[in-house]
């Protein structure tokens, strides 16, 4: 049957839960891309295998998409997408079709995202523990976990002491 918000023709068994009548279904891909999306060239071999464009197929893929995180400024797959308002057209297959699509102006943007905190930033949601960060009073990097009671910005936060150190 044809899928509005994808633009192609599907096969998940989700018919009745997005109110595909009778005749809106078909026996193929191929008879379904002739009777809707005609004017797509694609239409056959994106229906077939759905997400091959790099776009995140909900219920046809597994796990988590990936997405661009505007705060960290690369692409995340933390399961956080519904609840940071993503769009269905900002959600991707893979790190790398992410960093294309939205980052392509950064060539670190797939190292980055594979291993996030790897230039030493503290990468909150993803990273274990506390983050390491300056004490103003010591003047030497804690990790006590009084970041937020003393308000230490993201950008004042890192993976490791050594990071820190380095920053200071």
């Amino acid at each position: 049957y044809p899928s509005q918000s994808l633009s192609l023709c599907v096969n998940d068994g989700k018919q009745l839960e997005n109110f595909i009548g009778p005749h809106q279904m078909f026996g193929s891909a191929e008879s379904c891309c002739a009777a809707i999306y005609n004017h797509r060239d694609d239409c056959v071999p994106s229906s077939l295998d759905p997400g091959s464009d790099g776009r995140w197929v909900d219920g046809v893929m597994k796990g988590d998409p990936w997405y661009p995180s505007q705060s960290l400024s690369l692409c995340v797959n933390d399961g956080k997408q519904l609840e940071n308002f993503i769009s269905p057209d900002h959600m991707f297959g893979s790190a790398k079709s992410c960093c294309a699509a939205i980052y392509n102006h950064r060539d670190d943007c797939v190292p980055s995202s594979l291993d996030p905190g790897s230039d030493g930033r503290w990468v909150d949601g993803v990273m274990k523990g506390d983050p390491w960060y300056p004490s103003q009073s010591l003047s030497f990097c804690v990790n006590d976990g009084k970041q937020l009671e003393i308000f230490i910005s993201l950008d004042q936060m890192f993976g490791s002491a050594e990071s820190c150190c380095a920053a200071i």
